[in-house]
């Protein structure tokens, strides 16, 4: 963001700012003295401070800086796995998908969007496979369901897939 100050309907400051991860970050301003009518103030001609706040700030800002942008890079490692995951699981590329998705879970192991992915990868895998190997893959795709159902367990939809899972690997038991 770029932030101006303004008084009187004049400019007075402009500071570049970056808001990162949520946490409020102080913008500090030093204002200059009164300016003539008309003239530029000077802090618009001065370069915008650079990083998330009012400039160099005390160590304890800066180890937050760092961990806000270690969490952005964390974000963007999980973003980029699963984006991946999901488009080899689009092209029915199992295998690729599982290794993305995997890598996912371990980055966001909240994210349920990440855990459904990886149980329809291990799924599709079970399907596309040999029947050998097909009863570890669906043990797999079980598990991913397992932990999407603890992180969501009022999400119907959950129960359902995991209900199709079980009866496409036949061990779903139906008793009256």
């Amino acid at each position: 963001y770029v932030v101006t100050v303004s008084v009187d309907g004049q400019p007075r400051a402009k500071q570049k700012y970056e808001a990162i991860g949520g946490t409020p970050d102080p913008l500090d301003f030093n204002l200059p003295g009164a300016q003539a009518p008309g003239a530029a103030p000077a802090a618009l001609s001065a370069a915008p401070s650079e990083g998330g706040g009012g400039g160099k700030g005390s160590k304890e800002d800066q180890e937050a800086q760092k961990k806000r942008e270690e969490a952005l890079a964390k974000n963007k490692a999980l973003n980029d796995a699963f984006g991946a995951g999901h488009t080899a699981l689009e092209a029915k590329n199992w295998d690729e998908a599982i290794t993305q998705l995997t890598k996912a879970s371990e980055l966001g192991p909240t994210q349920q969007a990440v855990w459904a992915s990886l149980a329809e990868a291990y799924q599709g895998k079970a399907k596309s496979g040999p029947s050998a190997e097909a009863d570890a893959s669906y043990q797999k795709a079980f598990a991913a369901y397992d932990k999407l159902i603890e992180l969501k367990p009022e999400d119907a939809g959950n129960y359902n897939n995991y209900a199709l899972a079980l009866a496409a690997d036949k061990k779903l038991v139906v008793t009256i």
